[in-house]
């Protein structure tokens, strides 16, 4: 599995996987960082709109988005990544 592929298990997204990995200076085609590329997947999940098409209803509960947030927030830090929140809005620290 590689960074890419642990990223889309989570948010299913090539385009947006690749620019948040290299964001953070995971190479999505190696699998060095797969654990941090799935916990950086389950935040981009949970921040994401996933509105129905159609429909107002959302797919993605707040009780699971608040678990997702939650879990991969926990496993960032697991890997020595500091978290700080400013406003709301999660920024990554470098741990890598």
């Amino acid at each position: 599995m590689t960074n890419l592929q642990a990223f889309q298990s989570y948010m299913d997204n090539e385009d947006r996987g690749i620019l948040i990995l290299t964001m953070y200076s995971i190479d999505p085609y190696i699998s060095d960082n797969i654990y941090v590329s799935m916990a950086l997947g389950m935040i981009e999940r949970a921040d994401d709109a996933d509105y129905s098409q159609l429909s107002t209803s959302e797919k993605l509960s707040e009780n699971s988005r608040k678990s997702l947030r939650k879990r991969g927030m926990a496993i960032l830090e697991d890997n020595g990544i500091k978290l700080k929140t400013i406003q709301d809005k999660i920024i990554y620290g470098s741990g890598f």
